[in-house]
Formats: structure tokens, C-alpha cells, sequence
């Protein structure tokens, strides 16, 4: 599954996307079971709720970072596969 856009993760950007799109940052952290996992990963909240969801964002430390915005869930399952596994 390709993401439907790469881009950096702004507050602009968020706000420009689709309610439902998905978006995986590409700052990474390593799961009980050694998997990579996206430090953030939410579908896109609506409108009302974006400001609360730019501050998980910027917890999360993806403001500013290379994002990948997929269609759906669903797509994210499909492209999570392809994610690097770190060396053991």
C-alpha cells in the first residue's frame, strides 16, 4: 500500500488534511516484541478536535517531521508491514 502523500507534519498541513485520513510520523520506537512502531499514528480528528490533536503531535515530537497520509486504517495494517525491522 503507498501512502496517498509524504509531507512535513505542520499545524497547516494537518488542518488541510481529510477527517478519517491516517497519519504515521517517521520517528520510530521499538515495541515490547523489538517491532518498529510509529512514535505517532492517529486518524485525522475533525475540525474542532485538531487543535488537541496538533498537541499530541507535538508531544509525540513529529511536529515538523516527515509524515506518511494514508486513506485509511486499514492501509496503515497493509503499509506497517513494510516497516524496517531493527537488527537484534
Amino acid at each position: 500500500m503507498k501512502p496517498v502523500q509524504y509531507s512535513q507534519l505542520t499545524r497547516r498541513f494537518l488542518f488541510s488534511l481529510q477527517t478519517g485520513q491516517h497519519i504515521v510520523s517517521n520517528i520510530y520506537e521499538q515495541d515490547e516484541g523489538g517491532r518498529n512502531r510509529p512514535a505517532f499514528r492517529e486518524s485525522v480528528a475533525p475540525h474542532e478536535a485538531r487543535d488537541e490533536q496538533w498537541k499530541r503531535i507535538k508531544s509525540a515530537y513529529a511536529d515538523g517531521r516527515q509524515c506518511a497520509v494514508l486513506a485509511s486504517e486499514s492501509d496503515y495494517e497493509e503499509f506497517a508491514k513494510s516497516l524496517p525491522v531493527p537488527n537484534q
